[in-house]
């Protein structure tokens, strides 16, 4: 599973968010979640992921944003022998 498919499959099962309403350039806060859910998300995508998301931030975020800016700051690990 890609990376938007993952941030995706967030807020439509731990957030109950209509997959219609998921398009790439919705923000956040468009998705009626308000700011502890906005919170909530940020610390499940920031333990998936192992990055670190600005919260002050997030609201003001598109799917697409959020999905860019993990594949920015997630570690690249070397294939094993």
């Amino acid at each position: 599973m890609d990376i938007t498919a993952r941030v995706q499959d967030v807020l439509i099962k731990k957030f109950n968010i209509s997959s219609d309403r998921l398009s790439p350039d919705a923000p956040l806060k468009s998705l009626q979640m308000d700011s502890l859910a906005l919170v909530e998300f940020v610390l499940e995508v920031e333990d998936q992921f192992g990055v670190q998301i600005p919260e002050a931030d997030a609201g003001a975020l598109t799917v697409s944003q959020v999905t860019h800016y993990i594949a920015r700051h997630t570690p690249v690990t070397e294939p094993g022998p």
